[in-house]
C-alpha cells in the first residue's frame, strides 16, 4: 500500500495510489480518522489502484476536492454526515510559546522551475536538520511550507485519536518534527530521543491535550464496489 505524488511532493502533477482501500481514500479526501467513516465492511478490505494527472500548481485542498469528486463519480458514492462524541487531542501552543518560523509563500507568478527549486531546498534543509540531531529518530514529519491545518492532518495518523487545531496560528510555517516511536528498540549508543508528545513541545513549542469533542461522521448510504467506466 502506498500513496505517491501530489502537491508538495516531487511529482506535484501526478498521483499514484497503490493497494488502497476506499476507507483510506475517504480519510485522505475528507481529513478524518477511520472511526469517522461508516459504511459496508468491504470499505476497509477491498483494494484499488489509482493513477491520475493534476493541473499545474494544484493545491492540497484542490487535490482533496478532486479526490472527493472522483469517489462520487466513479464509485457512485452518496453520503451524509452525523455528529458523534469522540475522544480527541487539542493541539495548543505550549506555555513557553511556539518555536515555529513564519514562511513566505511563493509568488503566484512563480514558474514550475522556481517551485521545484524551493521544494528541493526545503528537502535539503530538512535532511541537514535530521543529521544534526543528537538522537536516532524512528519517525519524522516534515512540511515546508504548510499551514497548521495541513500539519494537523499529517500528524493525526500517528495518534490514536483525531487532532483538532486550537493554536490560533495562521499563515505558513516550516514544520520539522523527529521522535522515537513507542516500543522502538535502542539500536546504538546514541541517547534515546523524545516521544512524539515531548518532541512537539521541545521542537515546535506545541502541546497535545486530551479532550472530548463532537465530530462529524461520514455515513455512506450508497457505493459501488466496482467503479464505473
Amino acid at each position: 500500500m502506498r500513496f505517491q505524488g501530489g502537491p508538495g511532493t516531487r511529482s506535484p502533477e501526478r498521483i499514484h495510489y497503490v493497494g488502497v482501500t476506499l476507507k483510506m481514500l475517504m480519510q485522505r479526501a475528507y481529513g478524518v480518522k477511520p472511526e469517522q467513516v461508516a459504511g459496508p465492511k468491504w470499505l476497509a478490505t477491498q483494494r484499488y489502484s489509482i493513477t491520475a494527472k493534476l493541473p499545474p500548481r494544484t493545491t492540497r485542498e484542490e487535490c482533496r476536492l478532486m479526490l472527493r469528486n472522483l469517489l462520487n463519480e466513479r464509485f457512485q458514492m452518496r453520503l451524509r454526515t452525523e455528529t458523534k462524541s469522540f475522544r480527541v487531542y487539542y493541539l495548543v501552543v505550549s506555555k513557553n510559546g511556539p518555536k515555529l518560523k513564519p514562511q513566505e509563500t511563493l509568488n503566484p507568478t512563480s514558474d514550475d522551475q522556481e517551485r521545484r527549486k524551493a521544494l528541493q531546498d526545503g528537502l535539503a534543509a530538512m535532511k541537514a536538520r535530521r543529521e544534526a540531531l543528537e538522537f536516532r529518530p524512528t519517525a519524522a514529519l516534515g512540511i515546508r511550507p504548510g499551514t497548521m491545518a495541513e500539519f494537523v492532518e499529517r500528524l493525526s495518523p500517528y495518534l490514536d485519536r483525531p487532532v483538532l487545531d486550537q493554536t490560533q496560528l495562521n499563515g505558513l510555517y516550516d514544520f520539522w518534527l523527529c521522535w522515537v516511536a513507542d516500543g522502538a528498540p535502542q539500536t546504538d549508543d546514541m541517547p534515546r530521543g523524545p516521544s512524539l508528545f515531548d518532541a512537539l513541545e521541545e521542537q515546535l513549542g506545541l502541546e497535545l491535550k486530551s479532550a472530548t469533542d463532537q465530530l462529524q461522521v461520514l455515513v455512506i448510504d450508497a457505493v459501488q464496489r466496482i467503479p464505473v467506466e
